[in-house]
């Protein structure tokens, strides 16, 4: 028996994997650019604004 007959028609879960994983991926991506625009926002409220280079 070939892999491929394995995994054709399992009983949809390979049509399910299909959809959800693009959306886990899509979904950790902007929960790490949340977190760094959040992190982002508060130093510059801490810092009042200034870039940090003494200027």
């Amino acid at each position: 028996m070939e892999l491929t007959a394995i995994y054709a028609h399992q009983g949809g879960w390979d049509e399910v994997a299909l959809v959800l994983l693009p959306l886990a991926l899509l979904w950790v991506v902007l929960m790490v650019a949340n977190r760094r625009a959040r992190r982002a926002r508060d130093e510059d409220e801490i810092t009042g604004g200034r870039d940090g280079d003494g200027s």
